[in-house]
């Protein structure tokens, strides 16, 4: 743990961030509660043993008042309790890893990528290439910007690891340290504090008024964009692979509905619409600049996977996982969870315990597979404009514009 006397000169900050569990229908990214470093900060400080307001202000060297303000606002969204007569705790699991530790669990991972690799990743990508790049009726249901199957392989092994690696029945152990909030939502938040120093050396951003965005949420999206409809909707996976800047779960749905409109050739409909093109060029969700570079396109393409398939469909044509690969889990989560378990706070244990029951679809160690594939030439490196729309995949009745030379 970071000295937090240290806070108020060399304030921490969150690296990425996730949620476990199912949001609500009116209910905000978690970017909205903790993207401002101050916030986290607090969130931080109360995370280690209950702590007042004071107790909290001294720490950060930070005006009773706007920790007040911040206590208040967490308490209301369900991220601190109070927990005894004005002493809050934080309620989400925060990782904070000395350097040494993650080194030993990195080695850990790549120990187990390798039996990934080895027994699912190249009968998987084989099967892609059967079931879906060479069968007409099949690649037809699909856009693959530049025809790149590198690029598609990347997000279909993505998808693969979301829907083949689940193991329900770990689930619910996970679940049962969900938390019900008020706009309907039902999860737990885990953040990683940042281990770069020159992310967070910098206490003029101990501001609440501030809206800092330096951290990456990791996992998976999910958005259906109409309710009386298939299409559109999309799919999501973000990782450490891919540059994308994260400005809000609540961007994605309108940019893919835009993209939608594009394709239906119905965006110019709007007031708006050269703002509309504007972000889609800033999000790479069109280009006119080809993947290998060499290629300027008149018009724009569009440069994420469309597939008018739904990812249940495109699931069921990946294979499933060995069934040796419930004992790899368990002997990975174990190896892991004892590494790590020391390093958090007495009221963390038992959701530690059950959060490293499923390593095996942790996206550290999907990260680590995916490296593991590109040292073994099973993938190829991605490019800069790929790493934008990488893992995407927008399901859709219409498919790709085919770009002009």
């Amino acid at each position: 743990m970071t000295d937090r006397g240290l806070l108020a000169i060399k304030p921490i900050c969150f690296s990425d961030i996730m949620n476990i569990g199912c949001s609500g229908s009116d209910s905000m990214s978690v970017e909205y509660y903790t993207s401002k470093i101050i916030v986290q900060n607090v969130l931080y400080v109360a995370y280690h043993e209950p702590s007042t307001i004071e107790q909290i202000a001294n720490k950060m060297d930070v005006p009773q008042s706007i920790i007040h303000e911040i206590i208040k606002f967490l308490e209301n969204h369900s991220f601190v309790d109070e927990v005894s007569h004005k002493k809050y705790l934080t309620k989400m699991m925060i990782h904070d890893l000395p350097l040494e530790i993650i080194e030993e669990r990195n080695r850990i991972f790549t120990k187990y990528s390798d039996v990934i690799c080895q027994e699912y990743c190249n009968k998987c990508i084989q099967q892609i290439k059967t079931n879906i790049l060479q069968s007409f009726d099949i690649i037809e249901k699909f856009y693959i910007p530049d025809n790149d199957t590198n690029f598609f392989l990347w997000t279909l092994l993505s998808l693969a690891f979301y829907m083949k690696f689940d193991m329900p029945e770990l689930d619910t152990r996970i679940g049962k340290h969900f938390t019900k909030r008020k706009d309907g939502s039902e999860y737990i938040s885990v953040a990683t504090v940042d281990k770069n120093p020159h992310l967070y050396n910098n206490a003029n951003n101990m501001n609440f008024n501030t809206n800092e965005k330096n951290f990456k949420n990791i996992g998976v999206i999910n958005v259906k964009l109409r309710s009386n409809s298939i299409y559109p909707s999309f799919w999501q996976y973000n990782s450490f692979h891919d540059n994308r800047s994260f400005n809000g779960i609540s961007s994605y749905p309108v940019l893919c509905r835009d993209l939608y409109m594009y394709l239906n050739n119905k965006l110019t409909q709007f007031k708006d619409y050269e703002m509309k093109i504007q972000k889609l060029y800033e999000h790479s969700f069109i280009d006119n600049l080809s993947i290998d570079l060499n290629i300027q396109y008149t018009k724009p393409f569009v440069n994420l996977i469309l597939s008018s398939l739904s990812k249940e469909e495109i699931a069921d044509m990946l294979p499933p996982i060995p069934s040796s690969f419930i004992n790899l889990n368990e002997k990975l989560s174990t190896e892991i969870y004892n590494l790590c378990h020391p390093y958090y706070p007495k009221q963390m244990k038992d959701t530690c315990y059950d959060f490293y029951a499923k390593q095996i679809t942790d996206s550290n160690f999907i990260f680590s597979v995916f490296d593991m594939m590109i040292k073994y030439d099973i993938l190829k490196p991605l490019t800069n404009l790929q790493k934008k729309t990488v893992n995407m995949i927008l399901f859709s009745d219409v498919l790709g514009v085919v770009p002009t030379k």
